[in-house]
């Protein structure tokens, strides 16, 4: 094991001087730590009854294994600052490389989002320029933790997964030594704990596989016995692991497809109290879904304010528009119209939700009976969907046409208007089926059919 003193004879004069400005700036001027970093650098080949008479007074005492210790500790935190220069091209490129990817999740941890992958694919560009594809795994799982599918996403795993497997092929064939055949090579202990792990993720995310299609074919008796499960409860054991986020998020699914929302907003309020600031952003979403369709409706505001901007800024307009959703059910049409006219700019790069808040602004202003405002934003509407026409969504299209059908028909035919636009909606093909977890918040065809 290396001393204090091997570790500082691998730095140079400069180095260890400046080692020591960094151990400076992290301790009082009398602590005892730094006196003794001070006497290594000082007098470096004396043996540790010198150090330990010089500080404590005794040149035996339990107390200088302690401090000799932590100053090893710190010396290690603190030695990663400082970039070795004798290093060759491939080293260097590792380390930077390295330096990326660390830089990329602590952004991310931050929130912030952009930044973050901005990081990420430099380093992903680095590392395949280097060929260093256990770096690029590693860029794919921290992708997939925070949803960043612009830097991978799952339709590059096959790539990455024949990469990498071609490069463990070739670093097998690159071993020198080979074990003979009539004697078997030992198993590593730390290998065979990452074996058991490896194919207990792999039970836990098989699991996972097929509760997800359950939901896709909405097969919800099937979805919830696997829930219930053993395995499932299991996977509920690992506090805080992604696997398990995953199966609360489609566990929350599940109840909230059931029409179960107090069940689920009861499992995200339990959430609550602990662990969820390291949920995915998905959790949070449904947390707040929960609370909506369980018309929790100032709980839910509250949760955007104390929680999703707080946590998720990036998404800021997406959190704008459920709370301006929140406020039309709740009737307060004029903060609701306020709120989706400061999110429409900032969610043209999601089309649903900028025509969704669009659409949704046209029924708040008819809830408030503004005609003159209702049949401007109606003619306005009519021209982004020329413009839109292939972003689109069908399901908005058939919706506006009911709306303004309704909305221009006589009084003595508007009940059989109503059911007819209601019919339309409701024939649509189960591709533009109504989705709770969208940006159809409010569903159309259920306004319409109420006769608003």
């Amino acid at each position: 094991m290396d001393t204090v003193q091997s570790i500082l004879e691998r730095f140079s004069n400069c180095e260890k001087e400046l080692l020591y400005n960094i151990a400076t700036s992290r301790n009082s001027n009398h602590s005892k730590k730094l006196r003794l970093f001070e006497l290594y650098l000082n007098n470096p080949e004396n043996p540790d009854s010198f150090y330990s008479q010089k500080i404590y007074g005794n040149e035996e005492t339990s107390a200088f294994a302690q401090l000799k210790k932590r100053l090893k500790e710190e010396i290690e935190e603190v030695m990663v600052l400082i970039k070795p220069t004798k290093t060759n091209f491939k080293q260097s490129q590792r380390i930077l490389c390295t330096e990326l990817l660390l830089k990329g999740q602590l952004v991310l941890i931050r929130g912030l989002s952009a930044e973050g992958s901005k990081l990420l694919e430099k380093c992903l560009k680095l590392s395949v320029e280097n060929q260093f594809y256990d770096i690029v795994l590693t860029i794919f799982s921290i992708a997939q933790e925070y949803g960043l599918s612009e830097v991978l996403s799952s339709k590059d795993l096959p790539h990455i997964e024949k990469a990498i497997t071609d490069h463990l092929d070739i670093l097998i064939q690159q071993i020198n030594e080979q074990p003979s055949q009539d004697q078997k090579p030992e198993k590593h202990e730390i290998i065979s704990k990452l074996l058991s792990q490896v194919q207990c993720h792999k039970d836990q995310w098989a699991l996972l596989g097929e509760l997800q299609k359950t939901i896709e074919e909405k097969d919800l008796t099937k979805g919830m016995q696997l829930i219930q499960g053993k395995k499932s409860l299991l996977l509920l054991k690992e506090k805080d692991s992604q696997a398990c986020w995953k199966l609360l998020v489609y566990k929350i699914k599940l109840l909230i497809l059931r029409e179960e929302y107090q069940q689920a907003a009861f499992i995200c309020r339990e959430q609550s109290t602990s662990i969820d600031t390291n949920a995915p952003i998905e959790y949070h979403k449904l947390h707040f879904l929960s609370l909506y369709y369980h018309q929790q409706w100032e709980e839910a505001i509250q949760l955007i304010h104390e929680k999703l901007l707080q946590l998720f800024p990036d998404e800021k307009y997406v959190w704008t528009y459920y709370e301006a959703l929140t406020r039309l059910r709740m009737k307060q049409f004029k903060s609701s119209i306020k709120l989706f006219h400061s999110c429409i700019a900032g969610l043209k790069n999601i089309p649903e939700y900028y025509l969704g808040a669009k659409l949704y602004e046209i029924i708040a202003l008819l809830e408030q009976q503004d005609q003159d405002w209702v049949e401007f934003k109606i003619e306005n509407f009519r021209k982004l969907l020329g413009r839109w026409r292939y972003k689109s969504n069908q399901r908005i299209k058939v919706a506006f046409e009911a709306i303004v059908s309704i909305y221009s028909c006589s009084r003595d035919k508007y009940t059989d208007c109503v059911q007819n636009e209601t019919k339309k909606l409701s024939a649509l093909r189960e591709s533009h089926d109504w989705c709770p977890f969208g940006y159809e918040l409010l569903r159309l065809d259920k306004w319409i059919s109420e006769g608003h």
